[in-house]
């Protein structure tokens, strides 16, 4: 292997496939609010279990280098060589959020994202345009289908008004801003959709959210029948569109049933003849199901798995085994590379540095044994990190 391979290897424009925008917060954080970034943790005391986790070790030590060479400090260590969790929190905040991430994308090479707009919710999310500008990157946005369903909710007075007022959302759905569709089915009952549900139990489910929308109760779509027959006809517009859909498979929040999370269960939608123009993104390397999702992106010609280096946050030698397997099974064409970066441009640059490092130590291995050449890890390289987002989410038109 050539001093020049790494080189080049470090030289590829990075294009997130999965991100959210930066949170805007009314005050300073301090080490809890900043800990509890970094952790699925339900309940109380979430930031005690976070720094505990070696993420988030790996990811102090990362950004306390980056921290001592913006502002010079060299002292946010204890006595026995921890990170002091308030030290350091206190100097980023001092530095802020855009000045840093204008620092960390630009070591990163990350130069492209493709944003969720879904979460934060839009009082708490910087404006993109104030993102893209910080951080010299352009961007492509995906509409959270179950999340913007719930907003129609409100002006639908019955599930023909609701289905008419969504069926106008999607006609033309670039013309509305968006590059794709993202389905967070998997938080709301898994990924198990059928669009074989009766009229009855579709506007049984409309009456009950309406109900709970109009005694101010938060309006969640989390009927099955109501959701799979909505986001199923979505799904036949983004195909209609040649358009992407990403789907959170595995590893979330609390409220996700991991087995009903395996990405086995889109199988029915891979093989949908009504829905073979959308290609189908599995998010979060599908983790724990890395081999199931990078099985189902091998052999379907619509499905990618998304290999990414932020969330889940894992280890070095997890991110290398998933890794391994995914490029070890999966066609380079349709694998791609994310941060899940959100909230923090951290999660943005902590993946980036690692993607790269674990990415040129597995190549440089599949080199030295003969399995592939320089040229063809080049290319594999550069299909992850840059090419297939490219063309998946048309930021070449």
């Amino acid at each position: 292997m050539s001093a020049s391979f790494l080189e080049e290897l470090e030289s590829i424009p990075l294009l997130d496939n999965h991100c959210h925008p930066f949170e805007v917060l009314p005050s300073p954080r301090d080490s809890t609010s900043y800990l509890n970034n970094f952790t699925e943790a339900h309940g109380g005391s979430t930031h005690t279990k976070a720094a505990k986790s070696v993420f988030v070790l790996r990811l102090m030590r990362r950004m306390a280098e980056v921290i001592s060479l913006i502002t010079g400090k060299e002292t946010l260590t204890t006595q026995d060589g921890r990170i002091d969790a308030d030290l350091l929190v206190r100097a980023r905040e001092e530095i802020g959020d855009l000045y840093l991430a204008k620092r960390l994308f630009e070591v990163a090479n990350i130069r492209s994202l493709v944003i969720d707009t879904g979460f934060p919710p839009p009082d708490r999310a910087i404006d993109l345009e104030v993102m893209a500008d910080a951080t010299a990157t352009n961007y492509r946005k995906l509409l959270r289908i179950e999340t913007h369903i719930e907003g129609l909710v409100a002006k639908a007075n019955s599930y023909d008004e609701l289905l008419d007022l969504l069926e106008d959302d999607l006609v033309d759905i670039r013309d509305k801003g968006y590059w794709g569709l993202k389905s967070i089915a998997g938080y709301r009952g898994g990924l198990e959709i059928s669009p074989l549900h009766s009229r009855d139990e579709i506007v049984t489910g409309f009456n009950q959210l309406k109900k709970a929308e109009r005694s101010g109760e938060r309006v969640r779509l989390a009927n099955r029948p109501l959701l799979e027959s909505l986001v199923y006809r979505a799904f036949l517009h983004a195909s209609r569109q040649n358009l992407p859909i990403q789907f959170h498979v595995g590893y979330g929040d609390h409220d996700v049933n991991l087995d009903s999370a395996n990405p086995t269960k889109l199988r029915n939608l891979l093989e949908d003849p009504e829905l073979s123009g959308a290609n189908f993104v599995l998010l979060h390397n599908c983790w724990p199901f890395f081999r199931e999702g990078a099985f189902l992106a091998a052999i379907y010609p619509n499905a990618y798995i998304d290999l990414s280096f932020g969330i889940p946050f894992l280890s070095i030698d997890e991110m290398e085994t998933v890794a391994k397997a995914i490029v070890g099974t999966t066609p380079s064409n349709h694998i791609v590379y994310s941060s899940d970066g959100v909230r923090l441009p951290e999660i943005f640059y902590l993946s980036a540095i690692d993607g790269r490092s674990i990415m040129g130590e597995l190549l440089s291995k599949m080199i030295s044994r003969g399995e592939v050449g320089e040229g063809d890890a080049l290319t594999i390289a550069n299909e992850i990190f840059f090419e297939n987002a490219w063309k998946l989410y048309g930021f070449d038109e």
